[in-house]
């Protein structure tokens, strides 16, 4: 299965992610991604990584907060009450290619004020 349907599925249909990849892919690298966070002053941060069409992702907040794979999603969802469908639509593409590539997709979120 191609990434981009991969993604589509699990983002936009709520399939099922993997929590092995999670720790086998993401876990470690968490203080990193939180560091890239402040350093940017993100008000979250999201990460996905894909294996052999296996999707793993992680929210994380400030103070500490980590969000993985299906909870993730659902905390985005309820960050992005009325453009989580649209703003994924957009950015799938996007984070295929990364993917593809064999990096992580890593978007770093500020809110309009």
């Amino acid at each position: 299965m191609n990434i981009q349907k991969r993604l589509t599925e699990v983002f936009l249909n709520d399939g099922a992610m993997s929590a092995e990849l999670f720790l086998e892919d993401l876990m470690e690298s968490l203080p990193e991604f939180r560091t890239s966070m402040e350093d940017d002053a993100d008000e979250f941060m999201f990460v996905i990584t894909e294996h052999s069409g296996d999707i793993a992702m992680v929210l994380i907040e400030p103070d500490n907060k980590t969000h993985v794979n299906a909870d993730a999603r659902e905390r985005l969802k309820a960050l992005w009450p009325l453009a989580y469908t649209r703003n994924m639509e957009a950015m799938i593409p996007g984070f295929a290619d990364d993917l593809g590539r064999g990096e992580f997709a890593m978007i770093g979120v500020k809110t309009a004020k």
